[in-house]
Formats: structure tokens, sequence, C-alpha cells
């Protein structure tokens, strides 16, 4: 929480500055999240948006037999981040932007509890649900990551509002994974490993972005 605080400050100073340049308030909306960027132009060709993004996600009761063990499952992930973005418009019209930044991770992870709901039977031994426990996989990223990619349509409205697009990737890096459990379960740490083996080509993340653009006095021009 304080670091989302901390990033609506830098917002709000961010705003203070460049009194002439075209500037709009974007929120935005994809497969980052929600978020919120102030976008200001510093020159006839570029600009700049700092802002903070999140999404939240969850799945519950998801039925997976695993290993002739019925088992209830959730999934959970969250990416969150503040980022900075220079834009370049490189023809005069301004309807196609490349785009490069920098996020900081807040943070990106992802965690499957996998809940055995039945009892299970190895010849003559009769195991309960408790007895087997449960097993946890996270997945994890961090730091700081870069961006590249392209804007369509102008990210500055005419008049009070429109609509732009984004589109590109982030570089994550291999993620850190780590499993483990609980009751016979517990043991589910020795597939650590493993799991790290299968995730460590999770290294992009890529963007589609629509931006809702609101221009709340006249714009000047160069």
């Amino acid at each position: 929480m304080r670091k989302i605080f901390i990033a609506i400050l830098l917002c709000m100073s961010f705003t203070s500055g460049f009194i002439h340049a075209q500037t709009s308030v974007q929120i935005l909306l994809g497969t980052q999240g929600f978020g919120l960027d102030i976008n200001k132009s510093v020159s006839e060709k570029f600009s700049t948006r700092l802002g903070i993004s999140s999404i939240p996600f969850s799945i519950d009761n998801i039925v997976v037999n695993f290993h002739n063990v019925n088992t209830n499952d959730n999934i959970k992930a969250n990416f969150s981040n503040i980022h900075f973005m220079l834009n370049y418009t490189p023809f005069f019209k301004d309807n196609f932007r490349v785009v490069g930044g920098v996020a900081y991770i807040i943070k990106a992870n992802g965690k499957a509890n996998i809940v055995p709901t039945d009892s299970y039977s190895y010849g003559n031994i009769q195991l309960t649900k408790e007895e087997l426990g449960t097993a946890v996989m996270n997945v994890s990223w961090s730091g700081l990551v870069p961006y590249l990619g392209v804007g369509l349509l102008n990210g500055f409205p005419t008049r009070y509002f429109n609509v732009s697009v984004d589109l590109g990737t982030y570089y994550l890096g291999s993620p850190k994974a780590n499993m483990y459990g609980t009751g016979l379960l517990s043991g589910s740490y020795i597939y650590t490993e493993q799991l790290q083996k299968n995730v460590k080509g999770y290294k992009w993340m890529p963007l589609l972005q629509v931006n809702f653009n609101f221009n709340f006095r006249a714009n000047s021009t160069y």
C-alpha cells in the first residue's frame, strides 16, 4: 500500500511540470489490468508517461484428478507495477508511436493450491484427505523490467476525450519458483527444481491495452 501511495504522489508531482505542454490523464484497461497514466509532451515528437497498473486474478473450484486423487484447486495471480514510458512519434501525424520504457514490479506472482477432496487407498492403507495434506506451487518475478512496443492513435485529445491503443511486451526474465506442502504432501518441495525448469521460459508479458484519454484544459501546440 505504501508503494502505491508513493506512486500516486509521483504522478501528482509529475503533473505540476511542463505547464505549456500537452497533457492528458489516461485510464488504462488491458492485459496488465487497470491503471492510471499521466501523459505529457516534452517536444514535438517526444512525450512521457508515468503511471501505475494492477491486475488481480483468481480462479476457484478447479476439479482435477491428480494421481488418482480428486482435488479442488484454486489459482491466484497478481501483476502490479509502476511504469515510466517514452513515446516517440516519427511522423507528422500522431497516430503512430514507438514506445520504450521501464517498470518497477510491485508484485508479480502466481500461486496454485492443490487440495485433496477424497481419501486415498494404497493397498490396505486408507488415508484421509487431512492426512494427505495440501500442495502449493509459487511462481514470482521482481525488480526493474524493460518494455518495448508501439502505440496507435493520438494519446492527446483534441478536445476533451479520445481513445488510443498500446501493443508491446515486458521482458520479465525467468521467474523464481518453489513448491511445498503439508501432511504427506510435505515432500512436494523436492519438485521445486523441476518446476523451476518448467517455467524458466516464462520471460515475456505481452501487452494489449486501451487508453481512455482525458484532457481537462485546452492543449497548446509547439
